[in-house]
């Protein structure tokens, strides 16, 4: 027999209840809480994997470089001959450098242009200046120029240059260097000695020759890594970094009135738990190393396997924008619908038409048949619409379905409703 000690509460000497009673309901209630407590614990658990399961579906974006045309820096007419390239203002040794490098890079897309050297140019100018003198007047240089029947006048300025011109001089010296094999270039083996760090702010002006207008101008500060990351084929053929930069720069100076190809980055859809995850992701690292034929080959699967994919038809469009087929791009993208689709990214539409507009304006074809995606850009019409005052609709007049959340509007089928691209 178990000695069990029993005592009473007691109010105004009042038995009220046992203290065995107050220990069992103590316990059943620390029992009720500890199961509301798993449960609560069981949902959450369910929840988040829901929630990972949700995030699994919808995916994450990869950046990507891509390379794409852009037009020159000044608005250059494409009847535009004959160029005409004023005399550098600057150190004379730098100057007859750059004139060089720039007879050396010339743009191929722009085989047509007529070029006029400044040599050509001074023996056209009326005014004989001291043969140490250069064109310093803009009135000269024009008057130099429309007499050699140039239709755009490049004028330059070197703003600032750490560059050591007395390499320059015996580079000029030297012996001209071998034809490169191409073929080995692949194992070629950057020169021997410490690196340069040397580099040239230079300023350009596209001048009408008609006119005697400014239409344009362009600036840039190139220093020497700059110029080997941006041209690594100048490392094959240069054995001194300081004419690497000076050819850089000559290149970069084309820029002003011819087309060029410059790199962009595009964001991918990469999904992880939908069907055909796999190749899609193929795809992305195909792409991250600049194999676009490859990545294209990997989503035109995923996306015959799975027609509603809408991450691989994404990535396909940006695929056929990388080899310059923006109407296919266009029409792909409008493939990526449904569901799935929400976290896709919204301005890829947008960059796809800016890059068609760049394109054909580089390479001279004008508007397209089908048109652009979104209207050209009225500054009056901007005006007028910000002159405007606002209007606050009436609540009481809108229809019954606005004030439903993502309630079907009247007249919408399902499956065109459910369609509709998100945006976030």
């Amino acid at each position: 027999m178990t000695n069990t000690r029993v005592w009473f509460v007691r109010i105004n000497d009042q038995p009220i209840v046992r203290s065995s009673q107050i220990v069992a309901w103590s316990r059943r209630r620390r029992g009720r809480l500890a199961a509301s407590l798993a449960r609560a614990g069981v949902v959450a658990v369910g929840v988040l994997i829901v929630m990972l399961a949700g995030l699994g579906q919808i995916g994450c974006r990869r950046s990507v470089p891509i390379h794409v045309w852009l037009p020159p820096q000044a608005p250059v007419p494409s009847s535009a001959a004959r160029v005409a390239i004023a005399p550098i203002f600057g150190n004379p040794d730098l100057a007859a450098a750059l004139h060089q490098a720039l007879m050396a890079e010339r743009p191929t897309i722009r085989a047509d242009l007529a070029i006029v050297t400044p040599e050509q140019l001074r023996q056209q100018s009326t005014v004989q200046l001291a043969s140490t003198a250069p064109l310093t007047s803009d009135v000269l240089s024009v008057a130099a120029a429309r007499e050699a029947g140039a239709d755009i006048l490049l004028q330059g300025v070197v703003l600032d240059a750490d560059i050591d011109v007395q390499s320059l001089l015996a580079e000029k010296k030297a012996q001209q260097p071998e034809k490169v094999d191409w073929n080995q270039a692949y194992f070629h083996k950057p020169p021997e000695g410490p690196d340069k760090h040397e580099r040239i702010v230079l300023s350009w002006r596209a001048i009408d020759v008609a006119s005697g207008q400014t239409i344009g101008s362009h600036s840039f500060n190139l220093a020497t890594q700059q110029a080997i990351e941006r041209y690594p084929d100048l490392d094959f053929v240069q054995h001194d970094q300081t004419q690497l930069l000076i050819s850089a720069s000559a290149r970069e100076s084309w820029k002003t009135i011819a087309p060029f190809v410059d790199k962009d980055h595009v964001r991918l859809a990469v999904p992880w738990l939908q069907p055909g995850s796999f190749t899609v992701r193929r795809g992305v690292r195909a792409a991250r190393k600049g194999d676009w034929q490859l990545a294209e080959q990997h989503w035109q699967r995923a996306a015959n396997r799975l027609w509603s994919h809408p991450a691989a038809h994404h990535n396909l469009a940006l695929a056929l924008a990388a080899r310059e087929d923006y109407p296919a791009a266009k029409a792909e993208l409008q493939k990526a619908t449904g569901p799935l689709s929400l976290r896709l990214p919204p301005e890829t539409l947008v960059w796809l038409d800016q890059q068609h507009r760049h394109h054909n304006a580089a390479l001279g074809l004008g508007t397209p048949a089908e048109g652009w995606s979104f209207p050209e850009p009225n500054p009056r019409a901007a005006e007028d619409a910000a002159s405007r005052s606002i209007i606050v609709a009436d609540v009481a007049t809108l229809p019954w379905w606005t004030a439903i959340p993502f309630a079907k509007p009247p007249g919408w089928s399902w499956q065109g409703w459910l369609s509709q691209p998100w945006a976030l």
